[in-house]
């Protein structure tokens, strides 16, 4: 009788980048994104060179290094933003149904430009007590770790104050604040903004800081679920039109 064949095992280049054992037969499960062989999900693919991890580094005491972003690397479907927002993006518009991570993307972003650009950096919310609720004091429910924490690690932090919602390190400054007194908002102007779910926050906040951004070459993160017929649609088809085009 006929042997039975042997699998053929190759060793060959994913869409990871990586080169990894595979079998033929588990071929196709990998490139979809999960590894039968080894239960793992497949980081991502890389595009032009841009890293989905690792793209900085901060020593602590001499001793350790941290590298960020922080223990994170983006989803399949949040690759395309990040990569955007990694290469120097400046205008970005995300518009994805809850619980997708849409600001897990723009907070790892922003721990990363801290180290990258020297600034001050806003997370806008609608309204004050909604940032210090959802933002500050939330607890990563994967991880038990509060979720400013998880991405901006106690220990490479030299700024921290806890009634201003505000941390630091590398020269930089992170703070949450409200979209609902904007016109108050004082100190350094921001490099960096991002407007959490746009769609409930009064559009003037953006018209009033907009003129900081366009003269310090700063960029500025939008991301919202859909909420009706508003000022955030009329962005997203803008966005779209704009992408369509090349721009």
């Amino acid at each position: 009788s006929r042997r039975p064949r042997a699998t053929t095992r190759r060793r060959r280049r994913q869409p990871c980048g990586r080169r990894c054992w595979r079998d033929r037969r588990s071929q196709a499960q990998h490139d979809a994104g999960a590894s039968a062989a080894q239960g793992r999900v497949c980081a991502g693919r890389r595009r032009r060179g841009v890293s989905a991890c690792d793209r900085g580094k901060i020593t602590v005491n001499d001793v350790v290094t941290i590298k960020l972003p922080y223990e994170w690397s983006p989803r399949p479907y949040q690759e395309k933003l990040w990569v955007y927002l990694s290469k120097g993006g400046k205008r970005a518009v995300a518009l994805w149904p809850r619980r997708h991570g849409k600001d897990d993307v723009f907070l790892n972003h922003i721990a990363c430009t801290m180290k990258e650009r020297r600034g001050t950096y806003w997370y806008l919310l609608p309204e004050y007590s909604q940032a210090r609720k959802s933002m500050w004091d939330a607890i990563d429910e994967e991880t038990g770790i509060r979720r400013i924490d998880k991405i901006f690690p106690p220990s490479i932090r030299t700024i921290y104050r806890e009634q201003e919602m505000m941390l630091g390190y590398e020269g930089s400054t992170f703070q949450l604040v409200g979209a609902d007194n904007y016109n108050s908002l004082v100190g350094s102007p921001p490099v960096g903004l991002v407007f959490s779910e746009y769609a409930r926050t009064d559009p003037s906040a953006w018209a009033y800081l907009m003129p900081i951004l366009e003269k310090n070459g700063g960029w500025v993160g939008f991301n919202s679920t859909p909420y009706g017929d508003n000022h955030y649609r009329k962005l997203c088809e803008f966005a779209e039109k704009q992408q369509a085009e090349g721009k």
